[in-house]
């Protein structure tokens, strides 16, 4: 029998021999265990270009987001009007920046942020549209652009504008605008975006798309908001809205 003097030594012997399965499992769970140091990794001119586009993404645009009703407002310091058109600009920014991402092997989740932003963004206009559907039917037969679909809203409900003059004075009769609202959503679509999801939305779409066929030859306040050259509010025939059908 072993004395208690080989004690020490016996332990050293059965340490020394670990059994085999003990080194199985630690060549297993090592790459599991060891942390992750990207810091060391040397990233290709592609991603830190793209990297660089996605920071400035975040800095001037997706940090400016209402976010209850997805709406951007024109200006950055801006917290009441959320603009439908600067709207449509920043979805396409945010979401031709996560096309880019979706060619990378590692997106790191960014390709995901960025289109869901960009969807978010599409669904608040169409949600802020939808409230008016009586104005658009109304449209389509009178072609008066006191029916018109209007082209701001509030930043933080996605509803019409509640101002003492109750935004009547604004230029909201923008064809260009609902076309290229309808030229985006497809574009997204076709790329693999889930924008519309019920019944009812499909066809409001389809009534978007009559209120741009039987009117883009009707005398609208152009892309610039401001009716005529001479900026009078009146409206006139624009060459934006003409070439948006």
């Amino acid at each position: 029998m072993p004395s208690r003097n080989d004690g020490p030594a016996l332990l050293k012997r059965r340490s020394a021999k670990p059994f085999a399965g003990n080194l199985r499992l630690r060549r297993l769970t090592k790459a599991y265990l060891e942390p992750l140091d990207d810091n060391n990794k040397e990233m290709s001119p592609t991603v830190a270009k793209i990297d660089q586009i996605y920071d400035l993404t975040q800095e001037l645009i997706v940090q400016c987001q209402s976010v209850t009703s997805g709406l951007f407002p024109r200006y950055s310091k801006d917290r009441d009007v959320g603009y439908v058109k600067d709207s449509i600009y920043c979805a396409m920014a945010c979401w031709a920046c996560s096309v880019a991402y979706k060619r990378l092997d590692d997106d790191r989740g960014r390709q995901t942020e960025l289109r869901q932003t960009a969807v978010k963004t599409m669904r608040g206009i169409l949600f802020s549209w939808m409230q008016q559907s009586k104005n658009l039917d109304a449209f389509k037969s009178q072609n008066s652009s006191e029916f018109a679909l209007h082209a701001r809203f509030d930043l933080s409900s996605g509803m019409g504008l509640e101002t003492p003059n109750d935004d009547l004075h604004y230029g909201h009769l923008q064809m260009d605008l609902v076309a290229l609202y309808l030229l985006t959503l497809v574009q997204m679509i076709s790329a693999g975006c889930k924008v519309i999801y019920t019944h009812h939305e499909v066809n409001f779409i389809q009534n978007l798309v009559f209120y741009i066929e039987r009117t883009y030859r009707t005398p609208d306040f152009g892309m610039w908001e401001r009716g005529t050259r001479y900026n009078n509010g009146k409206p006139e025939l624009h060459a934006s809205s003409l070439g948006s059908f």
